[in-house]
């Protein structure tokens, strides 16, 4: 639940004393109850680099760097495994 205050604005026409049309404003202030509905929304990134190095010779064979982001209802929690085996799929087919 959230409390909003805002202003709503009425114009209206009158005239003066000389019979000149005129226009004039009130503002009126109110306050209202907004009901969001319960729920979660996820948000994750993540930024990962993988270098595999021949540590006989310390030269470097395989490097990948992997960037995603996801948000919404779903959760997330699956990222970082998700790209583990898609790493081990394309070291395994390209290695």
């Amino acid at each position: 639940m959230e409390t909003v205050s805002s202003y709503k604005t009425i114009y209206v026409d009158d005239y003066d004393k000389h019979g000149h049309r005129y226009s004039k404003s009130i503002s009126i202030p109110y306050t209202e109850q907004r009901y969001h509905p319960a729920g979660y929304y996820y948000t994750a990134r993540v930024d990962l680099e993988i270098n595999v190095n021949d540590l006989r010779n310390n030269k470097l064979i395989y490097s990948i760097r992997d960037t995603r982001a996801r948000g919404g209802e779903t959760d997330t929690a699956g990222m970082l495994k998700q790209i583990c085996e898609d790493f081990a799929d394309d070291i395994t087919r390209n290695g």
